[in-house]
């Protein structure tokens, strides 16, 4: 199959001094008010809490917890997530992320733009919709954020089959109902993808969460300046945030990014596959000399409705992709569809695993999934700040006329000078 891959750089080694990670920058009362008494030992993390008591003798009641860190539960391009558990109750489990600060100055992160992101949406008038944190913590070379551990892992870990429409409607109205909150507290996702919803409940009654702010960013309604974060999973990002639109479309990042995305999400749990399985597919379509694959989906038997909506979803045009709250109001999620014969049955977390040969990839992965995708995936590195670098970018090469066997030297010269470095990219041909 045709596509690209990425591999890890290895960033330059940490100074024994590095202590701060973003300066001069402005730091939430929400950000600090999370943030965890906190010492850190070879063995363990202990923290001290404050819980209220029930005298005044005894208002602030001190309790200490120490957490033993055990087995990786998977890394990412800015991070590794662990899973932990309390001595004092071996019951209790965490999942703890932990970002080197070298590899955010390196990439130039923000790490408060994600913990802004994860504690806002801990609310609990938002904790059925996303993976919930309960504080931070840091030391010299790196900060840690500690999440609810879920140990059923994220979707992608469930799709070695197509899932039933009628559990899709189910995964696609929460997805929904999670990005509208995000949208309407002026937060863009911008890594929406099954490795990044989490699993609190199998098929057929599916209960997923939102988890990993890693390159989330909050669009501040009074601002024309935006970013074009050049980051996350291809397969599922928006042709907007790849730079794979004429200047005169491209505008700015908005929140009808994640809508694609979402389409993206949905297509692959109904058909197994991802729209485009490689940039020419995905150029051309977006030129007009392919229509949107729908084949596959109705050989799934995948209603016209559900066609015509994701077809809606991955529009070219982002303004013509309906918002989470039309998604979430669709016929569509109201449509009583029925079980098939051949899907009856294939949802239990026990039938996905016997079934997978990958089956050692069913470890929970907590918060974070590999950072691989075996059909596609391409990680930017740099972003473009300010709306005045936006204004007069070098022309992406015209796509009319584009043919598969110039594309790939087309993809990769229009990659490297319009959007910096790439990963060590390569056709596999």
């Amino acid at each position: 199959m045709d596509g690209f891959s990425a591999s890890q750089r290895v960033p330059p080694s940490p100074s024994p001094k590095t202590t701060k990670i973003v300066k001069a920058r402005y730091v939430s009362d929400l950000v600090l008010d999370s943030k965890l008494d906190t010492e850190i030992s070879n063995t363990y993390t202990q923290h001290v809490r404050y819980i209220p008591g029930h005298a005044a003798s005894e208002r602030r009641v001190r309790v200490v917890e120490r957490w033993i860190r055990e087995n990786p539960l998977g890394r990412g391009s800015y991070g590794t997530v662990y899973r932990e558990r309390c001595e004092e109750d071996e019951s209790k489990l965490r999942a703890v992320k932990e970002i080197g600060k070298y590899t955010m100055e390196w990439e130039k992160l923000d790490y408060t733009r994600e913990l802004e992101a994860i504690f806002k949406f801990s609310h609990p008038k938002y904790s059925h919709c996303f993976v919930c944190a309960d504080g931070w913590f840091e030391n010299d070379l790196s900060v840690f954020i500690s999440m609810e551990y879920l140990s059923l892992g994220d979707l992608g870990r469930y799709l070695s089959r197509p899932l039933p429409e009628c559990e899709v409607q189910v995964i696609f109205l929460q997805i929904a109902e999670g990005l509208e909150y995000m949208h309407d507290n002026r937060f863009i996702h911008r890594d929406l993808k099954p490795a990044n919803i989490m699993v609190v409940n199998t098929g057929p009654n599916w209960f997923v969460k939102i988890a990993d702010f890693g390159i989330s960013k909050r669009r501040w309604q009074d601002s024309t300046t935006t970013s074009t974060l050049q980051r996350g999973t291809i397969a599922f990002a928006a042709p907007e945030q790849l730079g794979f639109l004429k200047a005169s479309n491209r505008g700015s990042l908005t929140f009808l990014s994640d809508m694609w995305s979402l389409g993206a999400v949905a297509y692959k749990l109904l058909s197994k596959k991802i729209p485009f399985s490689d940039i020419p597919d995905l150029m051309n379509y977006l030129s007009g000399q392919l229509p949107l694959p729908i084949e596959i989906l109705q050989s799934k038997g995948v209603s016209k409705v559900a066609q015509k909506l994701l077809a809606d979803l991955l529009s070219p045009e982002p303004h013509q992709r309906p918002s989470a709250r039309l998604c979430r109001e669709h016929p569509w999620i109201s449509m009583q569809i029925p079980l098939t014969t051949t899907e009856a049955g294939t949802t239990s977390t026990e039938q996905f695993i016997n079934q997978d040969e990958t089956s050692k990839l069913f470890e929970p992965s907590a918060v974070w999934s590999e950072d691989i995708d075996p059909e596609m995936n391409i990680t930017f590195l740099n972003e473009c700040p300010s709306e005045s670098r936006l204004s007069t970018p070098e022309p992406l090469p015209d796509v009319t006329g584009y043919n598969h066997s110039s594309a790939s030297l087309l993809v990769k010269e229009s990659l490297h000078r319009n959007h910096g470095q790439v990963r060590q990219n390569h056709c596999r041909r």
